[in-house]
């Protein structure tokens, strides 16, 4: 009896290691408290380290995010169940990758030991950035386009608000920029704006946020403003900028910048800031155009 449990024991084994050499998805075996007990073909060719050279070493040499903490006794605290999960990975070389990873635990003769199998996610990583780049940024100009500008202003209003440093918002629309359309054809109205938002965001400060938000309409997010002085020598490097000529195929186009500018108020909302912002743009559109005005204060 001893023998035939041996022999079917012996048997299990091998068809688990026979799996493990032929899966296409890489997996390694730890103990309880995540030191490699082995690794197959394919996890050596995704990690790049040999199955001899990384036994008895941390899992987290290869997977960061598996590294115990002071708060974590041993892998058990991490385990988030039988679902997949993203995470970043470290190559024997140092390279940086995504992996699909999922972890299951089993208890062998009273003894833990985990099982992590890993799928290398680069392409579904560069699928789903390029998804989440369309629907934040403005295709024609790859500009940052309204949605994401409005929940970052909501988000530095916020800042703006507990550091007590103002921001400002300002609201470019182009004058003439009708013209080039009627005269030049649309296409050459779409070289305009692209090369308008290249001279908007050589204009502005690092860190500040160029949005279009739709038709020939702009936003920049300033924040951390030392004075209003700041929001004001911005603006007339825009108005500078957008004013020179900007080369077509057909001609010369001439358009100019009408500048409108809100400083956040205390406890205002982000939707104020804009509106104020574009109130003001429109008085100089009215008033003469190809400059920047101030924004009454709130509630003004």
């Amino acid at each position: 009896m001893a023998t035939r449990l041996g022999k079917d024991l012996a048997a299990s084994e091998a068809r688990a290691k026979a799996v493990m050499e032929s899966a296409v998805e890489a997996i390694l075996t730890s103990d309880a408290v995540g030191h490699v007990e082995s690794v197959n073909p394919a996890a050596e060719v995704l990690f790049g380290w040999l199955e001899t050279e990384i036994v008895g070493r941390p899992i987290a040499v290869v997977v960061p995010g598996l590294e115990l903490s002071g708060d974590h006794d041993g892998l058990d605290d991490l385990h988030w169940g039988p679902s997949e999960r993203m995470m970043e990975a470290t190559r024997k070389d140092g390279e940086r990758l995504p992996v699909d990873v999922s972890m299951s635990s089993t208890t062998i003769g009273g003894r833990e030991m985990f099982t992590l199998i890993a799928r290398d996610a680069t392409v579904r990583k560069l699928y789903e950035d390029r998804l989440e780049h369309q629907a934040t940024h403005d295709p024609l100009t790859g500009l940052a386009n309204r949605m994401l500008f409005e929940e970052l202003l909501v988000r530095a209003a916020y800042r703006a608000d507990r550091s007590g440093r103002p921001l400002a918002v300002l609201y470019v629309d182009l004058d003439g920029f009708k013209d080039v359309n009627d005269v030049f054809g649309h296409q050459s109205g779409d070289r305009v704006l692209f090369e308008t938002s290249r001279r908007l965001e050589h204009a502005v400060r690092p860190g500040d946020m160029v949005a279009r938000m739709g038709g020939d309409e702009f936003v920049v997010l300033c924040e951390h403003l030392s004075a209003p002085s700041d929001a004001e020598t911005i603006a007339t490097r825009i108005v500078q900028a957008v004013g020179k000529p900007i080369p077509l195929d057909s001609g010369v186009a001439a358009v100019t910048a009408s500048v409108g500018i809100a400083l956040g108020g205390s406890g205002e909302t982000a939707a104020s800031v804009v509106a104020r912002a574009d109130e003001a743009m429109y008085r100089m559109k009215q008033g003469g155009k190809a400059g920047f005005l101030f924004a009454g204060a709130a509630g003004s």
